[in-house]
């Protein structure tokens, strides 16, 4: 159980951006127009809007499970009914259909302050039943997709103190932020479902775990191993992944290189990148976004301070291309993803009115960009959807923080160097109460979830 300073000064290494730099954007830009059928969405854990008041017990705010509009057994007070979202920049609306609580909501008398409650990673396990949620708190939790139920937090003790609501104590500070391990990374292994399902985490301290997580009764959680710590080398570790035939976990963070580690027990086999004089590219700042490529378990991609991308071949242990740009601006974030084809690498910019932009991945460059000037704070976070040829994208922004989709369009084009190209239009578009730091595509349909700092999981359907 976890009570803070109120302050998020001092942690400032492992926070998510707190503001948006004024950087030049590329001049290639794209089409942002067109829309859809109108988008759905349910939130899975939510805090109140600043000045709110606070969770009762009573529900009159709703909890785990409940829908807008539901009556607690024991209250007569009600929500209002559900009402859909006024459509922005031509994008269809959002419709919000379920609401539920972060745990100290339903707590009588104190809670934590918002900025412990922020989101860090957010991931859908290979059959969409679950999604597994890291926090600033330390915490890890897991969510019952269809239920919205809690089903188990790691780490964390999300029950009120009982010696605490007998002598109604508002608030009471139990250590700093900088003392916390904070979730950065959580990563489910590729196929896995039902009992075999397994999920790799990475912390601020260097930690890595893998869990089994049946979820059968209650057995909810298991250790497999764990690996690292403040007595590594591996410093700060901001970002993870399995490769798609999950015989290695990958982890990168603040040491500015790829250590990769044997999936079956954790332990390390090899550490690419800076450093090593072998290899010819590598990040100069820290590495905050990282993803393994799902065509072939040889390739990875990932995202740096240095506001570079590049892609590793993990058997050769060498970066083999790098992308970068005057207008690609990344300073944290989850900012990178590859297709599920291996045809393209999206990005987005961290800069007043953001962008996203789709490179080749052969290395001929942009193939389409679109200006999110419907968002005037800059992208975070971008993740393709999991169909075949990755045809939509979800984008977290902050500034005036919105959770955005936009749709892919594949077309022959005989001048361009690969012998297509795309087009980018705007499919969905809702602004929000708190930036997004994480958004996640469901696998097996056409869902996303977002992650925000407020401690609320939205998840929207399209």
């Amino acid at each position: 159980e976890f009570w803070g300073i109120g302050t998020m000064a001092s942690a400032s290494h492992i926070l998510k951006p707190t503001r948006t730099v004024s950087r030049p954007t590329p001049v290639a830009t794209g089409p942002d127009s067109g829309s859809d059928s109108p988008a759905k969405v349910v939130r899975i854990a939510s805090r109140s809007p600043p000045g709110s008041p606070p969770g009762k017990p009573d529900g009159s705010r709703g909890g785990y499970g409940s829908p807008v509009g539901a009556r607690s057994p024991t209250s007569l007070s009600t929500r209002p009914a559900p009402s859909t979202l006024a459509p922005v920049g031509g994008a269809p609306g959002l419709k919000m259909v379920r609401e539920f609580l972060h745990p100290s909501k339903t707590w009588q008398v104190r809670e934590p302050t918002g900025g412990h409650l922020q989101t860090f990673d957010a991931r859908w396990s290979p059959d969409d039943e679950l999604i597994a949620a890291g926090y600033v708190d330390g915490g890890l939790r897991l969510f019952d997709v269809n239920s919205g139920k809690l089903l188990h937090s790691l780490y964390v003790d999300d029950s009120e103190d009982a010696e605490m609501l007998q002598r109604q104590i508002k608030y009471r500070p139990k250590m700093t932020v900088i003392s916390l391990s904070t979730v950065t990374g959580l990563r489910w292994l590729p196929g896995k479902k039902g009992r075999d399902r397994r999920l790799a985490m990475c912390d601020s301290k260097g930690n890595v775990r893998s869990y089994a997580v049946p979820v059968v009764g209650k057995d909810m959680m298991n250790v497999q191993w764990q690996e690292g710590g403040e007595a590594t080398d591996f410093g700060a570790l901001q970002c993870l992944d399995w490769t798609v035939d999950g015989s290695n976990v990958i982890v990168a963070g603040s040491a500015r290189k790829l250590l990769v580690l044997d999936a079956s027990d954790g332990r390390p086999v090899t550490r690419i990148g800076h450093d090593d004089p072998s290899v010819k590219m590598s990040h100069s700042n820290r590495i905050f976004g990282l993803r393994c490529a799902s065509h072939t378990p040889a390739i990875a991609i990932t995202a740096a301070m240095d506001n570079s991308v590049m892609m590793w071949d993990l058997r050769a242990g060498e970066a083999v291309r790098a992308f970068s740009g005057p207008g690609l601006v990344m300073s944290s974030g989850d900012p990178v993803d590859i297709s599920q084809n291996g045809d393209a690498l999206v990005t987005v910019t961290h800069t007043i009115g953001g962008e996203v932009a789709l490179w080749d991945a052969g290395g001929s460059g942009v193939m389409a960009s679109m200006n999110l000037s419907m968002c005037p704070g800059g992208a975070t976070c971008v993740q393709f959807s999991k169909d075949y040829v990755s045809t939509e994208m979800v984008i977290g922004t902050e500034g005036d923080p919105s959770c955005v989709f936009v749709r892919r369009t594949d077309k022959l084009d005989t001048t361009a160097p690969s012998g297509r190209s795309w087009d980018l239009s705007l499919a969905g578009h809702t602004s929000v109460l708190a930036p997004i730091w994480c958004a996640d595509f469901a696998h097996l349909s056409r869902r996303a979830v977002a992650g925000s700092a407020n401690g609320t999981l939205t998840i929207y359907s399209v």
